[in-house]
């Protein structure tokens, strides 16, 4: 994903005519109307933007590191210029929002920390505020809710920040569905049955057979874990 975002970057820079970049992952909504007035009241003398979500993990080596969350990365022209100049520095090894903080961090540019809304799942069940430039969907990893309703989240977001009316009957019946597609819900079934299998096979399999198909599948396995979960 980074070396993707770095040839965006690039393209970018070859055919736009831009002063900032924003980019969101799929669950999470751009409230327009919002973001300019936001840009320009906060970071209109800042010529190097760095600005988002800020979280904390670790490296390899156990030290902790702050980066702006890839839910929604807000660049500067100026900033975009510097990480493509310095592309070689970004470490592919980890998540791409992490590389790129490191990244950041080796040529001495500040992120600065702006807040979003997580939509708690359900957003029938909740009052949504306008005064926000990201909005964050994801339905699955906090809340137990299936990912399919994020598309629905996304467009009743829009009709929110946008003070388009809402029919008080579509407003219950979407919730009522939403609240039931969460008890029907199983979270990572993927996850759940690769587990229930591995342990089947440990359990019936004699132990050097049951080994030799774990050293046998190690890679597949492991792309599996990489791809679907962040564990």
């Amino acid at each position: 994903m980074g070396k993707k975002t770095i040839m965006a970057f690039e393209w970018a820079e070859r055919n736009l005519n831009y002063d900032y970049i924003l980019r969101p992952t799929p669950s999470s909504y751009i409230n327009f109307n919002y973001l300019e007035n936001f840009i320009t009241k906060n970071f209109g003398t800042n010529e190097i933007v760095y600005a988002g979500n800020i979280q904390k993990t670790q490296d390899i080596d156990g030290n902790q590191i702050e980066f702006v969350s890839g839910s929604t990365l807000l660049l500067s022209k100026k900033c975009v210029q510097l990480i493509i100049k310095n592309k070689e520095l970004w470490n592919h090894e980890y998540w791409d929002d992490v590389g790129l903080a490191l990244l950041l961090k080796d040529i001495d540019v500040k992120a600065y920390q702006v807040d979003r809304f997580d939509v708690p799942g359900n957003p029938y069940l909740n009052t949504i505020p306008t005064n926000y430039y990201q909005y964050r969907c994801r339905a699955d990893n906090h809340y137990g809710y299936p990912r399919f309703i994020e598309g629905h989240v996304l467009k009743y977001l829009h009709k929110v920040t946008n003070e388009k009316k809402y029919k008080s009957i579509k407003k219950y019946f979407y919730l009522y569905l939403i609240e039931l597609s969460k008890i029907l819900y199983i979270y990572q079934f993927g996850w759940k049955v690769y587990s229930f299998i591995r342990l089947l096979l440990r359990t019936l399999l004699p132990k050097k057979i049951y080994l030799f198909i774990k050293k046998t599948l190690h890679k597949k396995i492991t792309s599996f874990k990489l791809i679907r979960f962040k564990t």
